[in-house]
């Protein structure tokens, strides 16, 4: 249930608050998250973690909040996952794992009733550490990351028949870390950042990414686009702390303002836009200040809402910490504390 005794903590001028937090899910999940993602109709929540068993799943309601555990999936993930997503039609979540010296990229069939099915796997060959991965807009290619210091091929392109994978495509890279990585949200181009990166953007089309638009330089583990997608931002916690910028298919535009994160000496850890296009969260790499929200005024950043009564607990997780529920009305945070989760309401006014 939600904890009555929170109040609400910041008005935005466009008809919206952010409202009492949820309590906690019961049980926890097991250590702290390194991924976070709502199922496309809103009605459960997805959590990779540190410990055994490794991805937990719980059933969500805007009402209610957490409810109940999912059963853990019949074969377990091997470590934990570096991050995880859903398929667009919600029939399967996936997600990449490094064990051995060895990575792969695998599928859970899903039903928000039953919960996890069956998996499959398949192999990445040469990449090492996998981190990021994000399913195209279209469920037919999955975008991952990691770490290929030998050819310098550290992205794969995974093909997607709805029910199996394809044989995975790999592509180069000025940088042999690749961290975080998007699709824009017409599916046309695949954003990446890593060390010493900045952003680059490439290209894409039925498989094959292009020649990419760079900015910046500095390191990077954070990217969105706005659901528009006519800006994209990205952070991390070296130079690059946060860049927003113009975007269109001819590449990038002129920088946006962006909020004064000066004092976020650490860096930023994560990065989201609402769905609803209204909202930017940043969650930084500090325990004083986790967590910060912004109006999104289309064209740059407005008002910082008020702080929560509840902050998160510990710095953000790096990469993709902050969900927003796909209407919009809820946001979770994850932090590298226990009890790792926040979660808030978002809802109209009265």
């Amino acid at each position: 249930m939600i904890n009555r005794h929170k109040t609400l903590f910041g008005a935005i001028g466009n008809g919206l608050i952010f409202g009492e937090n949820y309590a906690p899910p019961s049980p926890l999940p097991g250590g702290v998250p390194t991924s976070i993602r709502f199922s496309p109709a809103g009605d459960a929540i997805v959590f990779s973690h540190a410990n055994s068993p490794f991805i937990s799943a719980y059933q969500w309601s805007f009402t209610n909040g957490f409810g109940a555990r999912y059963a853990d999936p019949a074969i377990l993930p091997s470590v934990a996952p570096g991050q995880i997503d859903f398929t667009p039609n919600g029939s399967h979540i996936v997600g990449t794992q490094f064990v051995g010296g060895n990575s792969s990229l695998f599928a859970y069939s899903w039903s928000s009733s039953t919960g996890f099915g069956s998996r499959q796997t398949v192999t990445l060959s040469g990449l090492a550490n996998v981190r990021g991965l994000k399913v195209s807009p279209s469920g037919n290619h999955i975008a991952v990351t990691g770490v290929d210091v030998t050819t310098l091929k550290p992205i794969s392109i995974v093909p997607w028949t709805g029910s199996a994978f394809g044989t995975p495509t790999y592509f180069s890279s000025t940088t042999s870390d690749t961290r975080t990585t998007t699709f824009s949200p017409d599916g046309n181009f695949v954003a990446v950042v890593g060390v010493n990166l900045g952003v680059n953007v490439y290209p894409f089309s039925a498989g094959v990414l292009g020649t990419p638009f760079a900015s910046g330089a500095g390191g990077t583990t954070t990217v969105d686009f706005t659901p528009s997608g006519n800006a994209i931002a990205w952070g991390g916690p070296g130079g690059e702390i946060l860049r927003i910028a113009a975007w269109s298919n001819s590449g990038f535009g002129s920088f946006l303002p962006s909020p004064d994160v000066s004092s976020l000496v650490n860096g930023v850890n994560s990065i989201a836009f609402s769905p609803l296009g209204n909202l930017l969260a940043i969650g930084a790499n500090s325990s004083n200040t986790p967590l910060r929200v912004y109006r999104w005024l289309g064209n740059g950043i407005g008002d910082q809402l008020a702080n929560p009564i509840t902050l998160p607990s510990g710095a953000v997780i790096s990469g993709r910490g902050i969900a927003f529920s796909p209407s919009g009305n809820a946001m979770v945070v994850c932090s590298q504390a226990s009890p790792f989760i926040v979660a808030y309401k978002i809802s109209a006014l009265i």
